[in-house]
């Protein structure tokens, strides 16, 4: 009786969930049309609610404040939170086509690429990776299957990614979708094919911030004004424009969208467009947050932008979970070659100089984490390098498991034995008359529910 009760619950929740993505589509549907040409993000005045009640909405201040009381300025380098990300990736019925693990080691470097060049303080990690057989389902229906899929397929605790070939959306039909943040269920969609700063753009959205060109073409009612000093007077005190229109951030200049407004060389072309108080444009053409014609201009995200992807990821209910102020989270973070579970990804290294690496864990939920136990490592021997190796793996003192290695060819062929070796211990692999091509180490440990991160350096030496 009691799980009778309990599936009928769970059904009642689940067609709910459903009523309100369908009636939430369909009030919303006609009011959001944001397309561009090369890439385009649909996430925008479905935001619109979210926004009226921000903190720092007409006071930009609360930014700074937050940024001091975090202390951000002493230590901006500081990674300051770790983000497990769930990749959804649909492939045809055969398993065949969609994106590739290549692709996915591409999108979550760039994505911490961008992140730990403007220093937000956020770095990103692969929870895990679902893989998705329906060729049916390769294209999404933009509006309510988009929805639909994106609320079953939806795990807690981490940013889901959907990776699709395309959109299909009846209006507008002539122009690109390339992704969209989804703020019912609050997932990432991206067209597999896509630029460096896709994915970088909608976790953007993610963490709260809007498009700088929001409303650029509402008129003098609602259109940000290019001067950063303009006010109206409510309630007695003067309030900048520029804090509560387009993405309600002082820092951000105000754009029209900028497709088309930006040259070859990435140079603003749009200086003779004026705004409705008869200033002329004098935008930033990159802002990751932007459309500019070519989306390679954009790498850049403004202090207040990193002010409130921080604070966002902070407010977030999962934020405690991925906080480096919190010691027991130290455990996930992880080493620069990171993903390299498998030999097609695997992370390349310089020779001749030692490298550290750990075998991190993967947050699941509050009482359990995955083991990452096992990693691939490459390294390039060029024409004119020498011809024989030796490479030294040294466990840490402190681990708790033995580890093993084995070295390869390109063609995973082994050229040396399966070696193991537990703390003060080490492995050394070889082989000499190696030709110019890369080369593969595989590191493993045996899976362990220990909180203990066991660690290893790698150092590849070739030698006459």
């Amino acid at each position: 009786m009691m799980c009778k009760l309990g599936n009928l619950i769970k059904e009642y929740l689940k067609y709910n969930r459903i009523m309100f993505a369908f009636l939430f589509y369909m009030f919303y549907a006609d009011i959001n049309a944001q397309f561009l040409d090369d890439e385009v993000c649909i996430s925008g005045t479905r935001m619109e609610i979210d926004y009226r009640k921000k903190p720092w909405k007409g006071n930009n201040k609360f930014l700074m404040n937050y940024l001091e009381k975090v202390n951000y300025f002493e230590n901006k380098g500081k990674v300051r939170f770790l983000v497990p990300v769930k990749f959804w990736v649909y492939h045809d019925n055969k398993g065949q086509g969609g994106s590739s693990i290549s692709d996915i080691k591409e999108f979550i470097t760039d994505l911490n690429k961008f992140n730990e060049l403007n220093q937000t303080g956020i770095q990103f990690y692969i929870r895990e990776t679902k893989h998705i057989n329906n060729s049916s389902r390769q294209i999404f229906g933009y509006y309510l299957e988009a929805t639909l899929q994106t609320i079953f397929r939806h795990t807690k605790f981490a940013v889901n990614v959907f990776l699709i070939d395309a959109f299909k959306k009846k209006q507008e039909s002539r122009k690109v979708v390339r992704g969209t943040y989804n703020m019912v269920t609050k997932s990432i969609i991206l067209q597999r094919k896509n630029s460096s700063t896709g994915l970088t753009h909608e976790v953007g959205h993610y963490f709260g911030l809007l498009h700088p060109h929001r409303h650029y073409d509402k008129g003098i009612s609602k259109q940000e004004p290019v001067s950063r000093t303009r006010t109206k007077n409510e309630n007695g005190k003067g309030i900048l424009f520029c804090e509560e229109r387009g993405d309600l951030l002082s820092d951000t200049k105000a754009e029209p969208k900028l497709t088309h407004l930006v040259d070859n060389d990435c140079n603003f072309t749009g200086t003779a467009l004026k705004d409705a108080w008869g200033d002329n444009y004098q935008s930033d053409v990159n802002n990751i947050m932007s459309y500019p014609t070519h989306s390679v201009c954009r790498d850049t995200f403004t202090l207040s932008q990193k002010g409130v992807m921080l604070y966002s990821a902070e407010a977030n209910k999962y934020g405690k979970y991925w906080s480096t102020d919190k010691e027991v989270n130290h455990k996930y973070f992880f080493d620069k070659t990171e993903p390299n579970e498998y030999m097609e990804i695997a992370g390349a290294i310089p020779t001749g100089e030692k490298q550290q690496f750990n075998f991190h864990k993967i947050f699941l939920s509050k009482r359990k984490d995955k083991n990452d136990t096992c990693d691939w490592i490459k390294f390039e021997v060029k024409q004119e390098d020498k011809r024989n190796v030796r490479i030294i793996i040294v466990p840490d003192v402190t681990n708790t498991n033995p580890i093993t290695a084995v070295f390869y060819d390109k063609n995973q062929m082994a050229l040396s034995k399966v070696k193991t070796a537990k703390a003060g211990e080490q492995i050394e692999l070889g082989f000499t008359g190696l030709v110019s091509d890369w080369y593969y180490i595989h590191i493993s440990t045996n899976e362990t529910e220990s909180k203990h991160v066991d660690k290893y350096s790698v150092d590849v030496e070739l030698f006459d």
